[in-house]
């Protein structure tokens, strides 16, 4: 089961303490948690931290940050930061339109969060047949380690184009991405770069 989170520190650290005491684990739970840090999770955690860890262990965080250290940076886009974010909040309407609904707050990032898990999940499928050949399946491409998975990944990640919930994504390796949006997967305690 996959399980995406979406709330303020206080609550998602609640959530995830009460899921550890329910015994509500990976492998059978996965857990997806929207823009926090473990850091985070852990200053507004009101029961034991080992829970929490517990709780946490192979799920996923993610964590948004629109606002880029240097405003002038051109993006992959070809547009600056403000223009990058005029047409993302342009498509996120329009994305909103489509589904008749308002989008506002932590909603606003929610689309960013289900295109990034879905990128990595497209990237991870189309893995398939290039692990097959280190007679390897998903559930075993960290065995490779970080750099192999990661070329990997990125090779797959640069091949994606799709309308996604917060418009249109596709990668591109000829520049650096100013803003950012990074998963991490909890192993043992510790925050590891997906």
């Amino acid at each position: 089961k996959i399980i995406f989170i979406a709330a303020n520190s206080l609550e998602t650290a609640s959530l995830l303490c009460r899921a550890a005491e329910r015994g509500m684990l990976y492998p059978d739970y996965m857990w997806i948690v929207a823009d926090h840090l473990l850091s985070f999770l852990e200053s507004a955690n009101q029961c034991d931290t080992s829970l929490l860890h517990l709780a946490l262990n192979g799920s996923l965080l993610s964590h948004f940050s629109l606002e880029p250290q240097d405003k002038t940076v051109t993006l992959v886009s070809g547009n600056n930061y403000s223009a990058y974010e005029s047409k993302y909040y342009e498509e996120l309407d329009i994305v909103a339109e489509e589904y008749n609904q308002t989008l506002s707050g932590d909603h606003q990032y929610a689309g960013l969060l289900y295109d990034q898990v879905w990128a990595f999940a497209l990237a991870l499928n189309s893995s398939i047949p290039i692990l097959s050949k280190h007679n390897l399946s998903v559930n075993d491409i960290g065995s490779l380690g970080y750099s192999e998975t990661k070329k990997i990944l990125e090779k797959e990640l640069l091949q994606l184009d799709f309308r996604g919930a917060s418009g249109h994504i596709r990668f591109s390796n000829r520049s650096i991405v100013s803003t950012s949006m990074d998963m991490y997967q909890v192993i043992n305690g510790q925050q590891k770069s997906v």
